[in-house]
């Protein structure tokens, strides 16, 4: 495995990136009939018991009640003598604990053992032999491990070390690779029936899993993924842009790190999380962390061992939706709803009235807690569950209220070639050679970019757009600005509002223009947090135009951005 040919997994990267050129690609990659069929989907939370077992969040567990965790086991702490297995100790039996309460376990093996290839990462023959030989010792003392995860965000640098931390990208997927070959042949030599998951990557790097799979598909049960850094309503596109590999469209994805860093909001990103990759036929979703781990991530299970805001909200949506599959069932690209069944659903996203014809059909909050008939109205961050006795439907016993948003850049952030239908933001890119297309990028198909998907053009790499920052960068003495163009339909008013900010001191701020109508209406280099809110009367075949460039003599610059076009005193309603 570890010797194959680096162009072979290079040629893969080429071809599958030329699908998106291809005509009918950017339709397919969206195509629902592409994704695995609705399932109920497991969910679950990360653990470390094997990092030190508490009894009072072992029984906090219990209560929640939760029956699916993932967790890992120190090889070292059961190898430490060649071929000797120790499972006694708190630290190497909790599987045994989990297997008297019914529960499974996905288990992460991931580190070294200093008896083989000096602790490092094991990358030899002789370390990857014995690290299958560890694996399969596991799976057959834990009946309750019901899934192996190889590795653990390999595609980063803190949980890798030695020769593998140190090779490219491509060297990088074939270790892994050889650590799945490995663990994969011992494993279901004693336990057939054990699932074997790799890629176990730190967000959606298409880029970087595509070759893996062109090389070690066959080897997966399943691609393991922590998505952290994508937004949760961008959640469906960059998977799409994943599942454009022919073994990933219908390959189970199991989200085995997933949270939330704000305590206030974890409830609700939990609910719109779990209807999100619920939705899209995810076979598993593991909440991180359990209990309290000090790095900002809100858990199930405070230090004291009682359940937190986000715990309860956990129990709630298992006891709501846990044994029913769910149908995306968006009636526009500003509205959400997940169908979970025929009597419940799950809404959020632009502000507009929610309203409900029979008197059985609930209303409640990612907490529970029961909402007032009156005045019901979804919002972007806060979710609203649905449910009822009986079934019920979008469009018949629930509807929506009016919304005069006719284009957002963040809502409608495409993938595609082709323009979305209807109003829209084009984007593209500005120079001296004119105007530029962008390209879908996979992301991480190399180092130095990012993890996630994204745009840019083949022949411009600084310049990278995704749904919430612009890059426009200056190369060879001329300017590369990124433009959003709204072009309008009809004569009338249009009320823009324009959200920017500087991302980080370490970036340049990026000078914001905004024509409209082919006046200059907005000229500043954005290195706060800044809001126009305004508006303007275009006729028909004029335009709107955003355009962020380098301020100054800076190679490179950025800024985060939200643009949104309202009809003052339309309806909008779906």
């Amino acid at each position: 495995m570890i010797g194959k040919a680096i162009g072979r997994m290079a040629q893969g990267l080429l071809a599958l990136m030329l699908i998106f050129a291809l005509p009918g690609a950017a339709k397919e990659a969206d195509d629902p009939s592409q994704a695995p069929k609705p399932r109920p989907m497991i969910f679950g939370a990360a653990s470390n018991f094997s990092q030190g077992f508490r009894p009072a969040v072992f029984a906090a567990a219990q209560q929640l009640p939760l029956r699916h965790y993932r967790d890992g086991m120190r090889w070292i702490d059961v190898e430490q003598r060649p071929g000797q297995y120790r499972f006694t100790g708190p630290r190497r039996d909790y599987p045994a604990r989990l297997a008297q309460i019914g529960a499974e376990l996905t288990l992460t093996v991931n580190f070294g053992n200093p008896l083989y290839d000096e602790g490092h990462t094991p990358h030899s023959p002789e370390g990857l032999a014995a690290f299958g030989r560890f694996v399969a010792a596991m799976v057959e003392k834990y009946p309750a491990i019901t899934a192996i995860e190889v590795g653990n965000e390999f595609n980063g640098a803190n949980f890798v070390t030695g020769p593998v931390r140190e090779a490219g990208l491509a060297q990088r997927g074939r270790y892994h690779l050889a650590m799945v070959e490995a663990a994969s042949q011992a494993a279901r030599a004693v336990r057939p029936d054990i699932r074997i998951y790799g890629g176990s990557t730190h967000s959606l790097p298409a880029g970087y899993l595509w070759p893996i799979l062109d090389d070690g598909g066959a080897l997966l049960d399943g691609l393991a993924l922590h998505p952290y850094t994508t937004p949760i309503d961008q959640l469906a596109r960059q998977i799409a842009v994943l599942r454009q590999h022919p073994l990933a469209r219908r390959m189970p994805l199991v989200i085995t790190e997933w949270g939330s860093a704000s305590r206030e909001r974890a409830p609700d990103d939990m609910l719109r999380g779990y209807a999100t990759f619920a939705a899209l036929g995810t076979q598993a979703l593991y909440w991180y962390p359990l209990n309290e781990r000090d790095d900002g991530l809100v858990p199930l299970i405070e230090r004291d061992g009682t359940i937190s805001q986000a715990g309860a909200a956990f129990s709630f949506i298992q006891a709501e939706l846990g044994e029913r599959s769910a149908r995306d069932i968006s009636p526009d690209a500003f509205t959400f709803a997940m169908q979970f069944g025929k009597d419940r659903m799950v809404l959020w996203g632009e502000p507009r009235d929610l309203l409900l014809a029979r008197p059985d059909i609930e209303a409640v909050d990612a907490r529970g807690q029961v909402l007032p008939r009156t005045l019901l109205r979804i919002s972007p961050e806060r979710p609203i569950l649905l449910r009822s006795p009986r079934p019920f439907a979008l469009g018949a016993e629930v509807t929506l209220g009016c919304s005069n948003l006719i284009a957002d850049s963040f809502y409608q952030f495409s993938y595609h070639q082709a323009a979305p239908a209807g109003p829209h933001w084009e984007p593209s890119i500005l120079s001296r050679e004119g105007r530029l297309p962008f390209a879908v990028m996979p992301g991480q198909q190399r180092g130095g970019v990012p993890w996630n998907p994204y745009l840019a053009h083949p022949k411009v790499h600084s310049v990278r757009l995704d749904s919430e920052t612009m890059v426009p960068s200056r190369r060879g003495g001329q300017s590369y600005a990124i433009a959003h163009r709204f072009l309008a339909a009809k004569a009338g008013q249009l009320r823009l509002i324009a959200e920017l900010s500087a991302p980080g001191r370490q970036v340049a701020p990026a000078r914001i223009t905004i024509h409209a109508a082919g006046a200059l209406v907005f000229d500043q280099t954005i290195d706060q947090q800044h809001k126009l809110d305004q508006i303007f009367s275009l006729q028909a075949g004029e335009a709107i135009e955003v355009l962020a460039s380098p301020a100054g003599d800076a190679r490179s610059a950025a800024t985060n951005y939200r643009l949104k076009l309202y009809q003052p005193d339309s309806c909008i309603n779906p």
